[in-house]
Parts: C-alpha cells; sequence; structure tokens
C-alpha cells in the first residue's frame, strides 16, 4: 500500500483557498481550502516521513459542538456556517442535494405490500400456531418490506465473506504457506519490501470498524460516488485490507436519542446493536401515519443531523487511533470482533456476520438507481473472482416451536386463517425450508494481476500507437 502521490514529499503546503468543492480524493484537500480549515485559511504544512509514511501535523482540533442542527434546516439553508470563523458555507443557500434517505423511510410501493398470501404451520396440526407469508416488493425505501431486502442482503454479505475466508484457507487451516503474489505487500519509497501478510492470515477475524469523517471534510452535496471515494481511501490508510462498507449519512439528534432512551426499555440481553435498531425504528416511522411513539416531529429529517461516518465489516489491522485522530481529523474504532460461527436452530439460521450487517443496512444511505454497500480491498471484483459453476444449495427444514414436525404451506382463507395444505405445481406438497446458496470463490493473485496489465500495454502498444478506428457511415453497414 504505497502512500498517494500528495503525500509522498517530505511537506505538502497548504492549498489555495477554493470557491467550488475540490475533486481531491482522500480529504488531503478540503473544499473549504484545507483539511479541516474555514474558507480562506490556509492549510499548515503537512510533513511526511518518508521510511513509514506517517503524517506528522498539528492539524486544529476538532471543535466539540453539542447544539447540532437537523437536518432538514440545514437543508434549508438556516444557519449552515463553518465551526472556525463563524462564516456562512457558500453551499449553505444551495437549493440541490443528493436524494438520500434511510431504509423503510419512504412510500409503500404497491398496494399489495403485506398483504397474506399463504400460511405457514405445522404439518401435524396447524393449531400449533400459524404465521402468515406477506407479499413484499424488495424495494428498500418501502417501509413494508424494507425488512426483507435488508435481510437478502445481509445475506449475501454474508455469504461473499465466508467465500473469500474459504478461498484464503481452503484446508480449513489458520496458517498454510503462502507464496508472493498471495500476499499484501507494502513498500517503503526505495520500494524495498519491509512487511507482508498472506490471505489466510488476514481472513483469521471478521471485524466491524467504524470510520468518522471529521467536521467540513464531506458535505451533503458531494456525490456519493466521491464520498466513497474518501471513504475507500482512508480505510485503506488506517489498515483495513478489505470487505464490506457502508455509509451513514446522519446521527441521532442528543436530545432525541435522551428521549427515546426514556420511552424504550432496554432488555436485559439486548446488544448496543438491537438496542439502536428500535431507535431508528421509531425515527424513519415519524414520516408515517401510524407512528408507534410520536415524537412530535414533521419527519424523520427532523430527528437526525448531518454526521457523515462508514460501518465497514471485514478485515484487517487498524492502526492508533487516538495519534491518527489527532494529525488527520478522521476517528477509526474497531467496534467488536464477530463470531463466524453459523448454526441451525430449526427456526433461523444464528450468522452472526448476516446480523451486524442487517444493523449496519437498517439505518444506512439509501439512494434511487445506486447501490448501499461497496466492496473494498480484497473483497472487491477485482481481486475476488466468483467461480462460474453451479452454487452449492443447502435447504434447512423449518421445524414448528412446539412438536418440531417440518412446517408446511396453507391456503389462505376469506377469514384469514389457514385452510387445506397447498399443493405445488409438482402435485406434491409445499413444504418450508431455509435455503442456502453458496459459491466458490478464487483470489486473484498477484501475478495474475502483472500479466493483465503487461496484455493492457501490450494491446495498447508503443507511445504515439493507435488503432486503426472503422469509420463505416450508417448506409455501409
Amino acid at each position: 500500500m504505497t502512500p498517494p502521490p500528495a503525500l509522498t514529499d517530505s511537506v505538502v503546503r497548504g492549498y489555495p483557498d477554493r470557491s467550488h468543492p475540490s475533486a481531491s480524493v482522500g480529504g488531503v484537500v478540503s473544499e473549504w481550502g484545507g483539511m479541516g480549515a474555514g474558507r480562506g485559511v490556509s492549510t499548515p504544512p503537512i510533513v511526511v516521513k518518508p521510511a513509514i509514511g506517517i503524517i506528522t501535523t498539528d492539524l486544529r482540533p476538532i471543535l466539540g459542538d453539542n447544539n447540532h442542527q437537523n437536518y432538514r434546516d440545514f437543508l434549508r439553508g438556516g444557519g449552515a456556517r463553518d465551526a472556525h470563523d463563524g462564516r456562512e458555507r457558500p453551499h449553505a443557500t444551495t437549493p440541490f442535494a443528493p436524494a438520500r434517505s434511510i431504509s423503510g423511510a419512504g412510500q409503500q410501493t404497491k398496494d399489495a405490500c403485506g398483504s397474506v398470501r399463504h400460511w405457514a404451520a405445522c404439518s401435524k396440526d396447524k393449531g400449533h400456531g400459524a404465521r402468515p407469508l406477506v407479499e413484499h416488493c424488495d424495494d428498500p425505501e418501502c417501509p413494508v418490506c424494507w425488512k426483507g431486502w435488508g435481510v437478502k442482503q445481509a445475506r449475501k454479505v454474508s455469504e461473499r465473506l465466508r467465500g473469500y475466508i474459504t478461498a484464503a484457507r481452503p484446508e480449513g487451516r489458520w496458517f498454510t504457506s503462502q507464496t508472493e503474489d498471495q500476499m499484501f505487500e507494502y513498500y517503503d519509497p526505495e520500494q524495498e519490501k519491509f512487511w507482508s501478510v498472506g490471505h489466510c492470515e488476514n481472513a483469521q477475524n471478521v471485524r466491524h470498524f467504524l470510520l468518522s469523517a471529521p467536521e467540513g471534510a464531506l458535505d451533503p452535496w458531494m456525490s456519493t460516488a466521491h464520498i466513497y471515494a474518501v471513504g475507500k481511501f482512508w480505510a485503506k490508510w488506517v489498515g483495513i485490507r478489505g470487505g464490506m462498507m457502508a455509509f451513514h449519512p446522519w446521527r441521532i439528534l442528543p436530545e432525541i436519542q435522551e428521549r427515546l432512551k426514556k420511552l424504550i426499555p432496554r432488555g436485559l440481553q439486548e446488544g448496543n446493536e438491537e438496542y439502536e435498531k428500535k431507535f431508528w425504528q421509531v425515527i424513519r416511522e415519524q414520516s408515517q401515519p401510524d407512528r408507534s411513539i410520536d415524537l412530535g416531529l414533521e419527519s424523520w429529517h427532523c430527528a437526525v443531523y448531518w454526521s457523515p461516518h462508514f460501518h465497514i465489516i471485514g478485515f484487517g489491522y487498524i492502526c492508533d487511533s487516538i495519534n491518527f485522530r489527532e494529525l488527520t481529523g478522521w476517528l477509526v474504532k474497531e467496534v467488536r470482533n464477530i463470531s463466524q460461527k453459523k448454526e441451525w436452530d430449526g427456526r433461523r439460521m444464528k450468522d452472526d456476520i448476516a446480523a451486524v450487517s442487517f444493523y449496519v443496512l437498517s439505518h444506512g444511505n439509501v439512494e434511487w438507481g445506486k447501490k448501499s454497500v461497496a466492496w473494498i480491498g480484497c473483497m472487491t471484483p477485482n481481486n475476488l473472482k466468483r467461480l462460474k459453476e453451479k452454487p452449492i444449495e443447502d435447504r434447512y427444514p423449518i421445524e414448528c416451536k412446539k412438536c418440531q414436525a417440518q412446517e408446511i404451506v396453507y391456503c389462505q382463507t376469506l377469514e384469514n386463517v389457514p385452510g387445506d395444505p397447498s399443493i405445488g405445481r409438482d402435485g406434491q406438497y409445499q413444504w418450508l425450508y431455509y435455503k442456502e446458496r453458496l459459491y466458490r470463490y478464487r483470489i486473484v493473485t498477484r501475478r495474475e494481476k502483472d500479466e493483465q496489465r503487461e496484455e493492457r500495454k501490450r494491446r495498447k502498444g508503443p507511445p504515439g500507437f493507435s488503432l486503426p478506428v472503422n469509420r463505416q457511415t450508417d448506409t455501409q453497414r
């Protein structure tokens, strides 16, 4: 992981003031004249030690402000001011911002969403308890169907992460002999390798990381692609080698969070993730007419404030977070180590990776036409290829709670109670299974990348050479 070109010099001076957003990636150049600096304020020099690539500069500290402004008033231009000199930012009155939302905070997609399609009950006695099988549209913004979308995406994230682990440890051991082209290699400016680690060691632990941006580094008027590029830069810089990245634009206002803690009791065995999901469920309901808890807000935008950060589920070893924040303003934190165990209990699949992924997707950025997650590092499609073969399909029978008999699909009656057993197209009863598709993956080695790079150079030809272009007209074609 070589440092970016802008940081290879011993001293990088402050950039001139710009009245428009900068196209720089990584936050080294902020759109307000420097990293975290206000408009018209010059950035202090950044001293970089070429041997180890550590930034040594006394950046201005991140100012703490307890008077957060809700996101709705911020977009309306109601006093969005710079944190350092109190001046209004040039983009504060800009009427356009990307249409970002959280999952489940939109409008219902179809009238049939949530309607009962069939019933699932015990195959021996349907009086043991039945549960409805409802229609869903898989739209992340639909308040009725967003949970089904989140569960499917979380299962896909877990399947790909486990596919990388299997590809890195094919023999099931933690450490195996690794060839040089299967290692992550880091170089100093003299191109001498001083540290390397194989994919097998990298795949030992799955971790949940949190990467928070300083104030002024990311703004709502930036494109999502630009924001993800900044997050990928800093994730690679702090030592995260790959995983799933999700962008979260907002945090809950402190006063709203205190009210929710008083209104929603916390269970004895309930973790922080499960407890926080209840908060976001109440917040997304503020835009809906049927609210479980009415906070007296116009919409969910009034309960959050702009605080961009990234959740990463993947692999790596982060640097010293305290010194890193003092030097760059970015905060990196390892939330916890995620268990890789996967167990079927007869009713549901206990998968900690999928559970954390669903928590991250439950209040992440949802934007029309864009994916909610991004793959970084060793998990990108260029570094981890899915084999073109049929996946392995596993089926787990869903059991009844009382007698452990397999459940079956029943027809719906007009009284919304289970009717007769449903028969499929093959003339057999429709038994209920939990189905999984497991794909095999292959890690692209460094040697293959070098060969592909040489092949592209060979096709491109020598400098000044260009392939002839066929300029036929439409009538000739």
